[in-house]
């Protein structure tokens, strides 16, 4: 824990960082690369410090979402290779050939904007093929695919540097059976991409709940998301993690502080937050906390949620105002202005983790660690 001058702050664990990305390592067939994926924020941890993190611990590929992510990265780790998830428009081709990066492609108008950006000026577009094996989110069908690779062959600027496709159930038991069949139509269809000639770099499709489980359905790339963050992608992957020969054990990398800016004494019968959805049942000390839904911490955690504070669990009180939320702290001495408050991580004996709050807020731990505002500070500790 550090000191800070912030009212709210992420710190991010740099040995946690090397940890996870060590242990990642051990699921990769020999031969394969990580390719770390760093959307979205880096889920929420902060693109810029977990880039630079990440190429600490040697990883020397990224995958984005967007052309400014992928401009972000390029800043901070400028001999990685990037890949763009997301979708582009053909107006910003020109900075795509800028920042050098794999632009993953889905259908014909792409390429042809692509290639004539790219000829005048005097370059090459890389691209990545994504094909659909059944998540039917963007994606190249198999009837569509002889003619794309057509165009390709047709255009002179246009390098074709990847192809990948994503499994859509590969974090639960019932999905064995799908995820097998999507990297069998996976296969299927390169095997159409070879016998045309082409031999891209990168093949991929495998994430992190697939590398873990389905170690025999990998490429020649792994895509690790959730995992690069000391994080599971569901229960059942952690479980199975545990009892597999093979297991491995992560280490949360984002921890979530707050303070206390205020200590007030309230007698029965008084009600708290808006609504007047808590009414104290005796004499009570509550802390008000500089931090709400604005910042991430959702509405949703109301009535179950938990709080550290000197090593101890406070609980929520009332609802989750926009900048502001109220915990009891009638059970510890002493508790001050400014004392240090965990949201999410270590104090003591004590943890709450994002699985916790995910719980709380009948959702994910993607959800939770994503929607932390990128407006909040984030620390290398």
């Amino acid at each position: 824990m550090i000191p800070s001058i912030d009212r709210t702050w992420v710190e991010l664990d740099r040995s946690a960082t090397a940890h996870n990305t060590q242990k990642l390592a051990t699921l990769i067939q020999q031969g394969a690369g990580h390719c770390a994926i760093v959307k979205s924020n880096a889920y929420g941890h902060g693109l810029e410090q977990m880039t630079a993190l990440l190429s600490e611990s040697g990883i020397r590929f990224f995958g984005v979402d967007s052309l400014d992510e992928a401009i972000a990265v390029r800043k901070i780790a400028p001999e990685s290779e990037i890949i763009i998830l997301g979708y582009t428009p053909s107006e910003r081709f020109n900075e795509l050939l800028r920042v050098d990066a794999i632009q993953t492609i889905t259908n014909e108008d792409q390429l042809g904007e692509l290639n004539d950006i790219a000829q005048k000026a005097q370059g090459k577009g890389r691209i990545s093929l994504k094909l659909e094996t059944g998540t039917q989110r963007q994606g190249i069908a198999k009837a569509q695919l002889p003619r794309i690779l057509m165009t390709i062959r047709q255009k002179t600027f246009i390098e074709f540097t990847s192809v990948h496709s994503h499994f859509s159930d590969s974090e639960s038991p019932k999905g064995e059976g799908f995820t097998h069949d999507q990297f069998n139509r996976f296969a299927e269809l390169f095997k159409t991409i070879r016998e045309k000639g082409f031999t891209p770099n990168y093949i991929h499709i495998s994430s992190s709940a697939a590398t873990t489980l389905f170690p025999e359905l990998q490429g020649n790339v792994v895509r690790f998301g959730i995992m690069n963050y000391g994080l599971w992608p569901s229960v059942d992957v952690k479980r199975r993690n545990q009892i597999s020969p093979r297991g491995i054990e992560l280490q949360p990398v984002l921890s979530w502080r707050t303070r206390v800016v205020q200590v007030k004494d309230i007698a029965s019968g008084i009600p708290v937050g808006y609504g007047r959805s808590f009414i104290s049942d005796r004499p009570m000390r509550i802390a008000v906390l500089p931090v709400g839904y604005y910042d991430g911490y959702r509405r949703t955690y109301r009535d179950n949620a938990e709080v550290l504070i000197h090593g101890h669990r406070c609980r929520v009180l009332g609802g989750i105002c926009m900048n502001m939320m109220m915990v009891d702290v009638s059970q510890i001495p002493q508790v001050k202005r400014d004392d240090v408050v965990t949201l999410v991580g270590r104090d003591g004996m004590h943890m709450i983790t994002a699985d916790d709050l995910a719980g709380w807020g009948k959702t994910i731990n993607y959800e939770v660690v994503t929607q932390i505002s990128p407006h909040l500070p984030r620390h290398i500790v």
